[in-house]
């Protein structure tokens, strides 16, 4: 696959930051988005082949619900990124166990175990 393009949705400026580095250095070109309108506004734009989504959304939405949202519209994978606990997200009206998550703290290695994951 070409240089996939990841679609980065965090809340924390700077764990957006260094998640933002992280996937430039592996290879990934990335577009960092402040919210769940703005998310869905740039998938429409730039059609990304993977959205990293902090299950907590800035904006108050679910960031399981943001999933169902853009799969709904978009042939994109998605992969979340929390620091909330597994029971936490099971507790969502949203959560489905077939998604990947990784809880934070996360290292790079963790980040590009999943990349590798979603382009084989």
């Amino acid at each position: 696959m070409a240089t996939p393009t990841v679609l980065l949705l965090e809340d924390e400026p700077i764990i957006a930051a260094d998640l933002s580095a992280m996937l430039g250095s592996l290879g990934c070109d990335v577009l960092q988005v402040a919210d769940s309108r703005e998310a869905l506004a740039l998938c429409v734009l730039r059609r990304p082949d993977l959205a990293m989504l902090n299950f907590c959304q800035p904006d108050g939405t679910d960031g399981m619900a943001l999933a169902r949202m853009l799969r709904s519209h978009f042939p994109v994978k998605i992969f979340f990124v929390t620091g909330a606990r597994q029971q936490d997200l099971e507790t969502s009206p949203n959560f489905s166990a077939n998604h990947t998550v990784l809880y934070k703290p996360f290292t790079k290695r963790e980040v590009k175990a999943v990349l590798a994951q979603m382009f084989p």
